[in-house]
């Protein structure tokens, strides 16, 4: 990454860690063991596919198993953390959404230029460990032919090379992809882990532990969810959304305007999708 906008990360909530950044592992605890024991066995596959709900903690299993993968002890050095460093090792290949310089955002797809990245990744020299990390997030972001351009790593995989590939919804995943993948399907998490993660995460430090709980019950299983419902006033928004509401036969037209306002996709889109 050349670039100081570089280091933004496409989907990143501001001011919260990236799963690269921190260790916090939550509600699945049993498939992060198995493939890590997997792995220490020498019988992982090359390419798994972790399908489920956004925000569950699907990118941060995948940097979990990374950071076992390419040396425990050698990130702890680098960093504070068990992933810290991890974006920065040698063996170890981020795909996401590029960000575009020209529009100073995010690209709405994740590109076959961004994809290709893999090839020149493999023709470089290994760092201190054999093995070579490949994440993608997500492959909801690509299209067939950067899909396409993802299989041929996937169908004749380098020696000692790990592909985790997330996704939320399986329905946009090429069957060819499929095929050649271990397929996981990763639960959403349990309201008790997503109120932990967002203690673990110092999210919400002002709100009463009430509050936390119904950011959590709102976020349906999903941590990212209930962590934007706190940094986005989205309890607020539940809050007078509720006393709309209350009332059907008598509603203050005048109020529900100035909420409609408020969540309005042309101002306020991370409010609107967070209310869709």
């Amino acid at each position: 990454m050349s670039d100081e906008s570089d280091l933004l990360l496409a989907d990143r909530i501001e001011g919260i860690p990236h799963p690269s950044e921190h260790e916090f592992l939550n509600g699945h605890d049993a498939l992060h063991e198995q493939l890590v024991d997997q792995f220490n066995r020498g019988r992982i596959h090359h390419a798994h596919l972790l399908v489920g709900p956004r925000g569950i903690g699907k990118s941060t299993l995948a940097f979990r198993l990374a950071a076992e993968v390419l040396g425990r002890n050698q990130l702890l050095e680098n960093g504070k953390g068990t992933n810290a460093g991890l974006l920065a090792h040698p063996n170890m290949c981020y795909i996401s959404k590029p960000y575009d310089h020209k529009d100073k955002k995010f690209k709405t797809q994740l590109t076959v230029d961004e994809v290709r990245r893999t090839n020149d990744f493999f023709a470089t020299t290994r760092g201190a460990s054999t093995w070579r990390v490949v994440i993608v997030d997500a492959i909801d972001d690509m299209n067939e032919s950067s899909q396409n351009a993802l299989l041929k790593n996937l169908e004749e995989p380098p020696t000692e090379s790990l592909f985790l590939l997330v996704a939320h919804r399986g329905d946009k995943i090429l069957p060819t992809i499929r095929s050649r993948t271990q397929l996981h399907m990763v639960p959403p998490l349990n309201e008790p882990d997503v109120v932990d993660i967002i203690a673990q995460l110092g999210v919400g430090q002002d709100l009463e532990q009430k509050e936390i709980e119904l950011a959590a019950q709102l976020g349906a299983g999903s941590a990212r969810t209930a962590i934007s419902i706190i940094v986005q006033d989205g309890l607020q928004l539940y809050k007078n959304f509720e006393g709309l509401v209350e009332n059907p036969t008598k509603i203050d037209w005048s109020k529900a305007h100035a909420f409609a306002d408020g969540v309005c996709l042309r101002t306020q889109e991370d409010r609107y999708r967070l209310f869709g």
